[in-house]
């Protein structure tokens, strides 16, 4: 089973993975909570602009 705490690790390296990847610059772990705050809303931003792709059933329609 997986704690909260070790939950918290792995995505604070995911987010650093992030940061590092957008500004080409080494990232110190463990990040400060305003850095963690800063990537998270930067990747929630990315995702949001993303386009969506119309789903399969949105778009099938069943023949007579």
């Amino acid at each position: 089973m997986v704690t909260g705490v070790e939950a918290r690790k792995s995505l604070e390296l995911i987010l650093a993975i992030y940061q590092s990847s957008r500004t080409n610059a080494p990232v110190t772990l463990p990040m400060s909570t305003g850095e963690a705050r800063s990537a998270q809303a930067e990747v929630a931003a990315i995702d949001r602009a993303r386009p969506t792709a119309a789903t399969p059933s949105a778009t099938l329609r069943a023949s007579p």
